[in-house]
């Protein structure tokens, strides 16, 4: 059911016991844990693909790239923008497939743009929240988002959380400059010349 129309928001933990079930302690040990990476549908069945725990400790970090963009996760621990500061709370107009609306006025309108980049996000029935990527907006009041919008329907409140450019300007308009990790300065010129004088 987790995987049924949309991948879940948090990782998904698989934790395989095993024993013998006539042990009078009924002692069943850890054989295997891991995560699931992905799930497929076959007739009636979920196959479910997952990988074991010591995969994602062999992976490799994070380097810090030679590039004008922020390489850190927005609002993360790196990042440490104020989330909540960026977060406004509006009513749906309308939800559509992967589409939601906001009333007209929703945010200033020279706000509305800073939005693109940031995320949707509500509390399912379940009681986990859900999130969504901005993907565009059109005319000021329709998001369009990262995948659907189950859960939701015409009156929900969610939160609408503010994007950001990864850039310089970015990082200023969430007071967060002392931790852009970024190199704003790399020259554009060639300090060769723009003629290569053997073509």
């Amino acid at each position: 059911q987790l995987f049924l129309f949309y991948p879940p928001p948090d990782v998904v933990s698989v934790i395989i016991f095993q024993g013998h079930i006539n042990d009078p302690a009924s002692e069943f040990l850890v054989g295997w844990s891991g995560r699931v990476t992905q799930a497929k549908r076959t007739d009636e069945e979920v196959v479910l693909s997952c990988e074991p725990v010591a995969t994602s400790m062999k992976r490799v970090g994070l380097r810090q790239n030679y590039q004008y963009s922020c390489t850190v996760e927005l609002y993360g621990s790196r990042c440490g923008a104020n989330k909540a500061a960026a977060t406004i709370q509006r009513p749906l107009q309308a939800v559509g497939a992967n589409t939601v609306t906001l009333a007209a006025g929703w945010v200033a309108p020279g706000e509305v743009q800073k939005y693109l980049g940031g995320m949707i996000e509500w509390v399912n029935p379940a009681g986990d929240r859900e999130f969504r990527t901005i993907l565009r907006i059109a005319s000021d009041q329709i998001l369009t988002l990262s995948g659907p919008t189950q859960h939701l329907e015409v009156g929900s409140v969610v939160d609408v959380v503010k994007g950001c450019p990864r850039t310089m300007e970015g990082c200023l308009d969430h007071d967060n400059i002392h931790n852009y990790r970024a190199c704003p300065f790399i020259p554009t010129t060639n300090p060769i010349g723009n003629v290569n004088q053997f073509y």
